[in-house]
């Protein structure tokens, strides 16, 4: 369904798969960081390297516990008492 939809997008757009790829690549290099997450899924159905790295960060992101130093205590933001607990932590 997606695939569809991004091949009719392409062809609307007068845009060759290849130019899509390349400029996802591009921006999911940009130093700004400012791509979107889409770009990430676009890239990893292209890309196996790309596909891994996302397989692995997912697989990071299930498996994470937050601890006494890295859990986000609202509370304690509000206070200014955050930046404390990774000052502590460095």
């Amino acid at each position: 369904m997606v695939e569809q939809q991004l091949e009719e997008f392409i062809q609307a757009e007068g845009m060759s798969v290849k130019a899509v790829c390349e400029a996802c690549a591009a921006a999911q290099n940009d130093e700004s960081h400012m791509h979107i997450a889409a770009i990430d899924y676009l890239v990893a159905s292209t890309e196996y390297e790309a596909f891994m790295q996302l397989a692995y960060d997912h697989a990071c992101m299930a498996a994470y516990e937050p601890n006494e130093l890295t859990a986000w205590d609202p509370e304690a933001e509000a206070a200014g008492e955050a930046a404390v607990a990774v000052e502590a932590a460095a």
